[in-house]
C-alpha cells in the first residue's frame, strides 16, 4: 500500500506499472534504478555547457525511464522539453528546467523513502 501512496503523491499511475510487474516489490526494484540513473545530471550539464544535442539525449533517456515507470509527472515534463529541443527551441526548454528539478526532486525523495 505504501509504494501506491508513493505513486499518488509523484503523479504516477500505480495501477499501470502493477499491471506489467505484478507485484510492489518488482516495483520497488524499477524504482531504485532511477535512483541509479544519471541521466537528468547529464540533462542539467549538458544544457549548462550549451551542447544542446547531448542534452536532447539525455532528457530522452530520462522520459523513456519514467514512461516506463509510469511516472506520468516527470515523463509529461521530459516531452515538453524534449518537444522544444527537437523544434530547435532552446529558451523554452530552458524555461521548463526548474519545473524539471522540482519534480525530479520530488520523485527521487519520495522514491528514496521505499527503496
Amino acid at each position: 500500500m505504501k509504494v501506491k501512496m508513493i505513486y499518488d503523491q509523484i503523479g504516477g499511475d500505480y495501477e499501470n506499472i502493477l499491471q506489467r510487474v505484478f507485484s510492489d516489490d518488482n516495483i520497488i526494484m524499477l524504482l531504485s534504478m532511477l535512483l541509479e540513473d544519471d541521466s537528468y545530471d547529464r540533462f542539467m550539464e549538458s544544457m549548462e555547457k550549451g551542447n544542446y544535442e547531448q542534452a536532447t539525449d539525455e532528457i530522452h533517456g530520462l522520459k523513456g525511464i519514467c514512461g516506463n515507470l509510469a511516472i506520468n509527472s516527470l515523463y509529461d515534463i521530459s516531452v515538453d522539453i524534449l518537444s522544444a529541443l527537437r523544434a530547435g527551441n532552446v529558451d523554452y526548454a530552458k524555461g521548463k528546467q526548474g519545473e524539471l528539478t522540482v519534480c525530479y526532486e520530488k520523485v527521487i525523495s519520495k522514491i528514496k523513502e521505499i527503496v
